[in-house]
C-alpha cells in the first residue's frame, strides 16, 4: 500500500466536491478511481439524522482517526463498530490547525465497516460535502 498512499497533498478551501477528471487508479491492483492520500488525523464523528441532514441530537459523538482520503472518500479507524450510515466529521487534531484545516468538516455516507483486530475497526465511505477540497497533486 506504500505506493498507493503517498503523503497528503496541498489543501484548499471550497464547498462541494467536484468530479475528478483523472478517473484513473494509482496502482494496478487498486479498484478505486481516485488517488488516496494518508490522512492520520483525529476527527470527531457525529451521526447525521437522515430526515433533517443535521447532527442527530440524541447520539454521542465519538473520536475516530483518519486512514486515507481522496476527493470522493475517506477511510477511518475506530475502537467499536459504527452503526451509522451518514456522519459528520469535524477536525479534532491540533495538527490540522497547522495545515489551515482547523475548521475541516466532512459529511460522509459510510459504505462499509470491518473488524481488523481487538478493539480495532476500519470503515470507509463517500464524502458528500466538505469545507475543504483536497487538491490531489499528481
Amino acid at each position: 500500500m506504500g505506493e498507493c498512499a503517498p503523503p497528503l497533498g496541498v489543501l484548499a478551501e471550497t464547498a462541494p466536491l467536484p468530479k475528478d477528471p483523472e478517473g484513473a487508479a494509482t496502482c494496478r491492483h487498486e479498484r478505486r478511481q481516485f488517488r488516496r492520500r494518508t490522512f492520520g488525523y483525529r476527527l470527531l464523528l457525529t451521526p447525521i439524522d437522515e430526515s433533517t441532514g443535521e447532527p442527530e441530537p440524541r447520539a454521542e459523538p465519538v473520536y475516530v482517526v483518519g486512514r486515507d482520503i481522496s476527493r470522493r472518500g475517506i477511510g477511518l479507524e475506530h475502537a467499536e463498530p459504527l452503526p451509522y450510515r451518514r456522519v459528520r466529521l469535524l477536525a479534532a487534531d491540533p495538527r490540522l490547525d497547522e495545515l489551515g484545516l482547523g475548521v475541516l468538516e466532512l459529511d460522509v455516507t459510510l459504505r462499509w465497516c470491518r473488524f481488523v483486530g481487538a478493539a480495532r475497526y476500519e470503515s470507509g465511505g463517500r464524502v458528500t460535502r466538505s469545507t475543504a477540497l483536497l487538491a490531489i497533486a499528481s
